[in-house]
């Protein structure tokens, strides 16, 4: 269905579509429990391959309140995509069961751009708002690329819990993109259990709560709740993320917040629980910057060198 009218008022019902819009436009549901999107059993590639629920491309603004979005148990897909120029502003909205089944493999609830390896200049803006993000295979939320940017609040965003199967991340800010992820409450439940996946940031994979990797600098985390992941925060390779602050960090199995080749400030964040708080890791770069008035209880700072985190600095952090 391609949607080219200027504003929709959607009655409640299950509508099984594929949507694509082009448009400006304004989409209001009776409520996430009453009008659902369900996507199809079979998906329709885009030009980039992507099988996308509801995509939104040629620069269109697009409103959309009141929905859920809802995968099907079948092959890889997307569940939002927001490419081309375009923006979103989603709201009280619920993306949901955005993999493949019975495998967990291939699904992203909301991606905003394309990595630069499918697609230049494939950038996508997102406002995020009183969502729930849930049972996706790969990411909650995923913002990608150059110039892609988005104001992400008051949602929720929870993973499968422990499996074996994918290892799972619920936002996610890389490749140039930018973001401001503040005062979300509930950011949980991505835990992998699968070989290969463990406690060594250098040598093993981990599940992460919200991951940043090569992230615009002013890319902001914020007043979150981040509790029973691997990770609660990791940030790799992100220089200059220098608002990384008051989060509750509670519970995250392996660490508390990870620091990973970059120039990171991380400051009154609250870490309790788990095995580690903080790690300061370095792979490839040296790893500079300050934790600074942190409160750390019940659990540790660990350095993870290779080459030198010794440009790093830690002062008044409290247990």
């Amino acid at each position: 269905m391609l949607i080219k009218e200027d504003t929709i008022h959607v009655e409640p019902q299950t509508y099984t579509e594929q949507i694509t819009i082009d448009k400006d436009i304004t989409l209001i549901g009776a409520g996430a429990n009453s009008t659902i999107i369900q996507s199809p059993k079979v998906l329709s590639p885009d030009n980039f391959g992507k099988k996308f629920i509801v995509e939104i491309r040629q620069g269109a603004n697009v409103i959309m309140s009141g929905f859920t979005i809802r995968g099907p148990d079948g092959s890889p897909h997307w569940g939002i995509g927001v490419l081309d120029g375009s923006t979103l502003e989603l709201s009280h909205a619920t993306v949901t069961r955005i993999r493949q089944s019975p495998a967990l493999s291939g699904g992203t609830g909301v991606l905003v751009g394309l990595p630069p390896w499918v697609a230049e200049e494939q950038v996508g803006n997102a406002i995020i708002s009183h969502v729930v993000v849930s049972e996706y295979s790969n990411h909650g939320i995923c913002i990608i690329g150059n110039g892609s940017t988005a104001n992400i609040s008051e949602t929720q965003v929870i993973g499968y819990g422990p499996t074996p199967e994918l290892g799972q991340v619920g936002i996610m800010v890389g490749f140039g993109a930018r973001a401001t992820v503040r005062q979300n409450q509930n950011i949980s439940q991505n835990i992998c259990t699968q070989d290969g996946f463990g406690p060594d940031p250098l040598n093993q994979g981990q599940s992460v709560g919200i991951f940043t990797i090569e992230a615009d600098a002013e890319t902001v985390i914020s007043n979150n709740k981040v509790e029973d992941n691997d990770v609660g925060i990791y940030q790799y390779s992100s220089n200059g993320c220098h608002q990384t602050d008051n989060n509750i960090l509670q519970n995250n199995g392996y660490f508390g917040l990870v620091i990973q080749d970059g120039d990171n400030t991380c400051s009154r964040n609250s870490i309790s629980d788990g095995n580690v708080g903080i790690g300061v890791v370095a792979g490839s770069v040296n790893t500079v910057g300050t934790l600074q008035d942190n409160r750390i209880r019940d659990t540790l700072i660990m350095d993870v060198q290779e080459i030198s985190a010794e440009g790093f600095t830690a002062t008044a952090n409290t247990s």
